[in-house]
């Protein structure tokens, strides 16, 4: 499962246009929102959206047919996928939360927590 992870991060990480506008997009929410908690939910979902997406870029050209010639359970592969997508969504959940709460003490608003989600 750790080749899977690995496998998961370099596509990632090959993601950085996308990162790097979906970020530029948060940063505008944030600024320009009366109520930045919205940005968390937002950040959340497009993150979700990319972890299952990952499973489209392993399927393409059939990559299903090379991947599982390897050592690899449909079950690992699964459970790879779960704990990917946990891992890059709480990450991207807990890093804007922390941005959001900086940027409303910065403005001076309160933050609504009962909006996210």
């Amino acid at each position: 499962m750790r080749a899977l992870m690995i496998k998961d991060w370099k596509l990632l990480k090959g993601q950085k246009q996308f990162f790097g506008v979906i970020g530029i997009i948060s940063l505008g929410f944030l600024i320009t929102n009366e109520n930045p908690s919205f940005v968390i939910s937002y950040v959340t979902i497009m993150f979700s959206v990319f972890s299952i997406s990952t499973i489209q870029y392993d399927d393409f050209e059939k990559g299903f047919s090379y991947l599982f010639t390897l050592p690899v359970s449909r079950r690992e592969y699964v459970a790879g996928k779960y704990l990917f997508g946990t891992v890059i969504i709480l990450l991207a959940t807990g890093l804007m939360t922390v941005a959001a709460v900086l940027v409303s003490r910065f403005r001076g608003i309160s933050l609504d927590f009962g909006e996210v989600g």
